[in-house]
C-alpha cells in the first residue's frame, strides 16, 4: 500500500523521540519570538489584549497537548496545530476595532504562528479588504435570550453609551423611576421614562398604594432591533414587536408591567392607555406634554458608530434604514472602545 505523504507514522521509539523534541524546541523558540516581539512594542496597548496572553497561553497548551498527540502519529499533531491556529485567529477577530483586526492579523502572520492556514492569503485580505474580515463579538451573533420581550442583560454595556450621547444632546428628555421604592424592576429593565409619564406613573401607584412590578420601559435602539428580530424569526416568545424606530418603548412613553388588569384602572384614570389583549401587559402614555423622540435613540447610535468608524460614517438623521441595521448588527454587545457610559442619571447602580 503506498504511504500517505501528509501522513507519516514513525515506529522507531528513538526517531519519535528525537524529533518531537525538535518539534519542541521549534514551539519553544516561537514562544520567546513572541514575548521577545511584546517587550519590543510594548509601547503599543494593544499588545496587552487578550490576544496576545491567548498566544503565549496557546503555546504551552499546545506543547503539552503534543507531548502526547505526536507519540501517537504526526497527524494528530497536524490537527492540534490546526486548532491551535483557528483558535488565534478567532481571538485576532473579537475586537470590534477594524484597524484592530487587520492589526492582529498582520501580527500573527509575521511572528510566524500562523503556518499551516496559508498565513500569506490572510494577510493579503487584511491588508486588500480589511471590511471582508468577519468579527466574532456583535450583536448578530447573541444566540436568543429573550423571553415574553424581556431583554437580557448582554446589550447593557452597548446601551449606556448610546444612553450617555442622548442625554447629553437632550438633557432630561429622559428620567429615571428607579428611585421609587414602590416600583420593583424587572433585572434587565432601564428604569427610564419622561418626566411626564413619570409623574403620571407615580400618581397611579400612589393611588393604588401597592407595589408595581415593571418588566420593560425604555429600550434603546439596540434592545428594540433584538426584540424585532427575534419576533420576525418566531422565537423567544414574543407575541408582539415594533419595528425599531416605530416603538413607543424607544419614546420613553410605555411600560410592560405584572398584574395589569389589577392595574389598569388606576393607570389609565392618570393618562395611561393599555394595549388591549394583543399585548396585554403594554401600557402608553399619552399625556399632554408628552413628546416624540422615538429617533433620538437611533441618531445617538448613528453617533457612536461614527466615533468608533470615521471611515465608515452613518448619516445620522436618526432613521433605521438599512445602512443602520447593517451596522447595529457589527456592533460589539459590551460597547465600543470609544464612548463614555451613562450611569447613575440612567438608573444604574454603578458607574
Amino acid at each position: 500500500m503506498p504511504e500517505d505523504e501528509n501522513i507519516k507514522i514513525t515506529t522507531d521509539p528513538t526517531s519519535s523521540e528525537r524529533e518531537f523534541a525538535l518539534k519542541e524546541r521549534e514551539l519553544a523558540l516561537k514562544e520567546k519570538e513572541v514575548e521577545a516581539k511584546i517587550k519590543h512594542d510594548n509601547k503599543g496597548l494593544w499588545f496587552t489584549s487578550p490576544l496576545i496572553l491567548g498566544v503565549i497561553t496557546a503555546f504551552s497548551g499546545l506543547i503539552v497537548t503534543g507531548i502526547g498527540a505526536f507519540l501517537q502519529s504526526n497527524a494528530n499533531l497536524n490537527l492540534e496545530r490546526n486548532k491551535f491556529e483557528y483558535t488565534l485567529i478567532q481571538k485576532a477577530l473579537e475586537t470590534p476595532s477594524q484597524d484592530l483586526r487587520v492589526k492582529n492579523l498582520k501580527f500573527l502572520v509575521d511572528i510566524g504562528v500562523i503556518q499551516s492556514l496559508k498565513g500569506d492569503k490572510l494577510k493579503d485580505i487584511a491588508e486588500k479588504d480589511p471590511q471582508s474580515l468577519p468579527t466574532y463579538n456583535t450583536v448578530a451573533a447573541l444566540t436568543p435570550e429573550v423571553t415574553n420581550g424581556v431583554i437580557s442583560e448582554k446589550v447593557r454595556e452597548l446601551d449606556r453609551q448610546i444612553l450617555f450621547i442622548l442625554q447629553r444632546d437632550y438633557p432630561n428628555s429622559l428620567v429615571t423611576f428607579s428611585d421609587n421604592t414602590n416600583v420593583e424592576l424587572n433585572h434587565s429593565t432601564l428604569p427610564l421614562l419622561q418626566p411626564a409619564a413619570k409623574l403620571a406613573l407615580e400618581k397611579a401607584i400612589k393611588n393604588r398604594g401597592k407595589k408595581l412590578t415593571v418588566n420593560a420601559a425604555y429600550r434603546s435602539i439596540i434592545s428594540q432591533h433584538i426584540i424585532y428580530s427575534y419576533y420576525k424569526q418566531g422565537i423567544g416568545g414574543i407575541a408582539l414587536a415594533a419595528t425599531p424606530g416605530k416603538s413607543n418603548h424607544q419614546t420613553g412613553l410605555a411600560i410592560d408591567i405584572g398584574d395589569a388588569e389589577g392595574w389598569k384602572s388606576y393607570l389609565e384614570a392618570e393618562g395611561w392607555s393599555w394595549m388591549g389583549k394583543s399585548d396585554p401587559v403594554h401600557f402608553s402614555f399619552s399625556g399632554s406634554e408628552s413628546l416624540d423622540i422615538g429617533t433620538l435613540s437611533i441618531k445617538s447610535f448613528q453617533q457612536l458608530w461614527n466615533l468608533n468608524h470615521p471611515q465608515d460614517k452613518l448619516t445620522e438623521n436618526g432613521l433605521y434604514d438599512s445602512e443602520t441595521a447593517s451596522r447595529i448588527k457589527q456592533a460589539p454587545p459590551n460597547g465600543f472602545p470609544k464612548g463614555e457610559k451613562c450611569s447613575t442619571k440612567c438608573g444604574f447602580k454603578s458607574p
